[in-house]
This record gives structure tokens, sequence and C-alpha cells, in this order.
């Protein structure tokens, strides 16, 4: 093999000892897969998996913030 080749064994080795000791590399490794074979293996439509986040609102980062304040408040009067 050239060096190319033997390097690219080398990697390919390392990220399937990596994703055996990581279930979450795993997880996103399988997705990456699946979105290629899903683009009929054209690399340039490979999109990394969209994962969903829940952002509070305003309003509950407002009341979270005022909740610790008081707590904290509290504490110092407690204290004293």
């Amino acid at each position: 093999l050239g060096d190319l080749e033997a390097s690219a064994a080398e990697e390919s080795e390392q990220l399937a000892q990596l994703t055996e000791q990581n279930e979450q590399l795993a997880e996103i490794v399988a997705a990456l897969e699946h979105e290629y074979d899903r683009a009929e293996g054209h690399p340039g439509l490979i999109q990394a998996p969209q994962h969903t986040l829940t952002v509070p609102s305003a309003d509950e980062i407002g009341r979270a913030a005022e909740s610790f304040l008081a707590r904290v408040d509290a504490s110092m009067v407690k204290r004293k």
C-alpha cells in the first residue's frame, strides 16, 4: 500500500476504535453515514444531523434568575 492508503487505513482503524468506545460518537458517525447514503453518495450534499435544542424564553430565564437571586438573598439573611 502507498503512504496515502496506509494513512487512510490507520485513520479508519482509529475511528472504529473511537466509535466502539464512545456511544455518542458512534451515533453521530451513523447519522452522517445515513445522510451520505441518503444523498446517494454525493459528498457535497452531506449535512450534519440536525439536533433540536429547546431554548427557554426570556420570561422563563427572568423567572429563573429572580428565583435564584431570591434564594441567594434568603441565604444571606440567614447568615447574619
